[in-house]
């Protein structure tokens, strides 16, 4: 396979929406500090009490938290409230995507990625995002109709989302 190289380097600011583990948010200090020699400014949008909090924190790239709740496999009384929480998300994600102005959001995956996709559509940013499974999860299932491009671990992947849109990338960091 030959090497695709997309670069962020003709964007000044990009929101990372990058979630829950550490596989899912290691690679965003990896693209920061791949694009160290360009000026570029960086925001991330998470959970407040969570692993990208943290890292955020760590490289010194500011931290916005917006409200949003991880649907479940498994039935709970807190997926009637989902459409609350989500409908609240938007609204602080929007908040957040008009106060810093970003050029683009970069979306891996999460609970929230769905809110701010919204958010980021609403305000017609260009939303990029990740797929790193050969079945998508239900987010980027649902945003992948608002992004402007997707980007594939798997070839695979590729049947459920619009051909157009993706490019095989394997892991981002690669």
């Amino acid at each position: 396979h030959s090497k695709i190289m997309i670069s962020f380097a003709k964007y000044k600011k990009i929101a990372f929406v990058w979630w829950w583990t550490g596989g899912h948010v290691t690679p965003i200090v990896a693209l920061v500090h791949e694009h160290a020699h360009v000026h570029m400014d960086y925001l991330w949008i998470g959970w407040k009490i969570s692993l990208e909090a943290e890292e955020a924190k760590k490289e010194k790239i500011p931290f916005f938290a917006i409200s949003t709740l991880k649907l479940s496999t498994i039935w709970s009384p807190k997926v009637i409230l989902y459409p609350f929480i989500l409908l609240r998300g938007i609204f602080q994600a929007r908040a957040v995507l008009l106060k810093e102005k970003p050029d683009i959001v970069f979306s891996k995956w999460g609970p929230g990625s769905v809110a701010v996709g919204i958010a980021s559509w609403m305000l017609m940013i260009p939303l990029w995002i990740h797929e790193s499974d050969t079945i998508p999860g239900w987010s980027n299932r649902f945003l992948w109709i608002l992004a402007e491009r997707i980007f594939l671990w798997f070839d695979t992947a590729r049947k459920h989302f619009s051909d157009l849109k993706c490019t095989v990338v394997w892991q981002i960091i690669d």
